[in-house]
């Protein structure tokens, strides 16, 4: 049995989220060395079904299923979970002659 199924909709809604997480931290940058951190935000992952319903039959149901479908976002639950890595490198000749 071969059935195709597409799906097409509109609609105005927005979502917001904000967060403020402070951390405080220290890093020692040797001279004549580039620092700097990378920050990773906490994420959770969402694995389940869609369930969507139509008032009006279409393709003969009103109700489809999206079937193992993942989401991930952020985790304002645990937004500790997140990640902050410190990075630092010697300067080349030519950010020494710049910045020196």
């Amino acid at each position: 049995m071969v059935f195709e199924a597409s799906v097409e909709t509109s609609y105005s809604h927005s979502w917001e989220n904000s967060h403020t997480d402070t951390e405080s931290n220290t890093i020692n940058i040797s001279p004549r060395s580039v620092g700097w951190l990378e920050r990773g935000t906490s994420k959770q992952q969402a694995k389940g079904w869609w369930e969507i319903q139509f008032k009006n039959k279409y393709y003969d149901h009103y109700v489809w299923y999206i079937y193992d479908f993942q989401q991930s976002g952020f985790n304002k639950d645990n937004p500790g979970y997140g990640y902050v890595n410190f990075k630092d490198r010697p300067m080349t000749l030519a950010e020494i002659g710049a910045h020196c």
